[in-house]
């Protein structure tokens, strides 16, 4: 799976939409559209901050 793929299903299994998980990080709601649809990648800071919310590391976000 893809990263865009692996945020949205992490982010559906907390049942949360793009404006919860973007608030939770300092983002904005379109960022994490942009994130799930593949258009950008998360600098390390977000990264990080994902991975905390999401309770999930880094190598199973990215999908390696």
């Amino acid at each position: 799976m893809s990263f865009g793929e692996n945020l949205k299903r992490f982010r559906k299994e907390r049942e949360w939409t793009q404006y919860e998980l973007a608030s939770r990080i300092g983002t904005q709601q379109t960022h994490i559209s942009r994130l799930e649809k593949g258009e950008h990648y998360p600098d390390f800071i977000k990264l990080k901050r994902l991975c905390s919310v999401l309770e999930c590391t880094a190598t199973e976000l990215m999908g390696f």
